[in-house]
């Protein structure tokens, strides 16, 4: 036990988080990705028009 919880501990300290931008996440979603991603920039722009309409 004392062997796995070390090498659970040597892993942990070796692995560093890895930044992303937003354009490299929606490249390596593939062709798919870009399409929903416009779609969703045409989502949340409709949403906000239509709530400044409603007021």
């Amino acid at each position: 036990m004392q062997l796995f919880l070390l090498q659970v501990d040597t892993t942990l300290t070796n692995a560093t988080p890895e930044v992303q931008s937003l354009w490299q996440v929606l490249i390596k979603g593939g062709v798919l990705m870009i399409p929903l991603a416009l779609l969703f920039i045409a989502a949340v722009f409709f949403f906000i028009e239509r709530l400044i309409a409603i007021r």
